[in-house]
């Protein structure tokens, strides 16, 4: 009995000690991202209002569960630059086609954007302007969101760019610091 009584609390120390210690090692192996698919918010209206466009990026990766679940392993070259393309004319008199507009899109990817769940909708986390989202380098899922802010410059009371409704086609285009290059295109239907 008191060799049980001594042992006892020798066990539940190292079983304490075991589950205090934090193994940071990754699950699964290390995941390269290997394309790009971009999708709107709302792919089955015909039109979506400017206020409330919304580019998911779909970033593909050689690993699934990655992909699948999330990014507990490490990616292997990081994102260099993001940039966003318009591929139309009529997005705003300064705004020719094929310009850079990437400074009226804001980014987050803190939790999984889905359409169908409201909450989470309101609930995204930080938004970051696209330099600010790069420079950090990493990135939590591997479905970031782009939200165009509709504003000819970020701040209180800019002017709005879209006033008309306009057919419209963006290209995103993402840089890894290896200097792998995936891009892809969308089009839609803008409504003040």
């Amino acid at each position: 009995m008191k060799i049980t009584n001594k042992i006892l609390p020798i066990i539940l120390l190292c079983m304490l000690l075991a589950s205090c210690n934090k193994d940071n090692t990754p699950y699964g192996s290390e995941y390269e991202i290997n394309g790009i698919e971009l999708k709107t918010n709302d792919s089955s209206k015909d039109t979506i209002s400017a206020s409330q466009f919304v580019i998911k990026m779909l970033l593909k990766s050689d690993n699934k569960y990655a992909e699948e679940y999330g990014l507990e392993p490490r990616l292997k070259s990081k994102i260099s630059d993001i940039k966003v393309e318009v591929l139309s004319d009529g997005l705003h008199p300064s705004i020719a086609k094929n310009d850079d507009v990437s400074r009226f899109f804001v980014i987050d990817d803190q939790v999984y954007y889905d359409e169908n769940d409201y909450y989470n909708y309101y609930k995204n986390g930080l938004y970051r302007t696209i330099p600010e989202y790069v420079s950090r380098g990493v990135i939590k899922s591997l479905k970031p969101v782009l939200y165009f802010t509709n504003q000819t410059r970020l701040a209180p009371k800019a002017d709005v760019l879209i006033t008309d409704t306009l057919a419209l086609a963006f290209k995103v285009e993402l840089k890894l610091e290896n200097n792998r290059i995936f891009s892809d295109q969308i089009s839609t239907v803008l409504i003040p």
